[in-house]
């Protein structure tokens, strides 16, 4: 995180996940189940009609893994948004969210408990996920790019220009010169190191839970 840096999107969501991430709460979390994310999205195109206020035309990026449990209240608020769903083994995808939420609890929360992380996040975590292959069926076809993770994280040389090409994007030297440079971990940091064991999960808990979404993952990949 940068003071002039990109930021996840999500942070600009009156009601999001992020306060989750933070401290277990049950009360937040049943209402958030509950809740209608309509409001909440014009609220974040408000938010970007004031960023983009005066300034030339230009495409904008919402990034993060958040907007799948509504991705049917973005489609309504935004509905000229080319959506990629970005797909990942699940078992991977917790660990390492369970990882990230245990080091954000720990700056407000004593003591932690990676087990009840565990619980919670594979709970909101699969919900999202079911939340999300819902929604695809409202989607237009040509609005909703799938996209292997190994797209970007194995491969991004030949990754990169077939998303390009798959959101209408265009794909110049300009990006090709950037590209390493972007993908690089950032100088000082250390390998995120993850077990999905410390949180009282197995795999046979991930993949049950995901099972569905699996089903979809399997259809991507073989394309």
């Amino acid at each position: 995180m940068t003071a002039e840096g990109p930021e996840e999107c999500a942070f600009a969501l009156p009601h999001a996940l992020v306060p989750l991430s933070s401290a277990r709460i049950p009360e937040y979390q049943a209402w958030h189940y509950e809740r209608d994310f309509v409001a909440d999205y014009r609220h974040l195109k408000q938010v970007y009609q004031v960023l983009q206020y005066g300034r030339p035309r230009r495409r904008r990026i919402l990034k993060s893994p958040m907007h799948l449990e509504n991705l049917d209240a973005l489609h309504t608020v935004f509905p000229d948004a080319t959506i990629v769903w970005t797909h990942r083994d699940p078992v991977t995808v917790v660990a390492s969210f369970c990882s990230l939420v245990e080091h954000g609890m720990a700056v407000s929360t004593r003591p932690v408990d990676p087990r009840g992380i565990g619980a919670t996040w594979l709970e909101l975590l699969s919900r999202s996920a079911t939340r999300g292959l819902a929604a695809r069926a409202a989607i237009p076809r040509q609005s909703l790019v799938d996209v292997p993770y190994s797209w970007l994280g194995t491969d991004p040389a030949a990754g990169a220009p077939r998303l390009y090409a798959a959101v209408g994007a265009r794909w110049t030297g300009a990006e090709a010169a950037r590209l390493a440079a972007v993908a690089a971990r950032p100088k000082g940091t250390r390998p995120h190191r993850y077990e999905l064991s410390r949180y009282g999960l197995t795999r046979a808990d991930v993949e049950s839970a995901f099972a569905e979404y699996n089903a979809l993952r399997a259809e991507v990949d073989r394309a």
